[in-house]
């Protein structure tokens, strides 16, 4: 292999390299937009307060019904 050759490959391989890291970047910021559970809330109020009271209801019935241990 030349060092002409040579060089292109590690031209390649540093394009690749950029490509990915891209990629990984993009990738963690989607995540992060994802699953920012406040900006979801602040979306959605109304269908945010209607989960929680169902949540909360559904808790209450449950720990209503655990049996009581002495």
């Amino acid at each position: 292999m030349t060092s002409l050759e040579l060089d292109a490959r590690l031209a390649e391989v540093e394009v690749a390299r950029t490509r990915v890291a891209a990629s990984i970047r993009t990738l963690g910021e989607e995540v992060a937009r994802r699953g920012d559970w406040r900006a979801w809330v602040r979306a959605r109020p109304t269908l945010a307060l209607a989960g929680a009271l169902a949540l909360g209801f559904l808790w209450g019935r449950r720990q209503r019904q655990a049996p009581k241990y002495p």
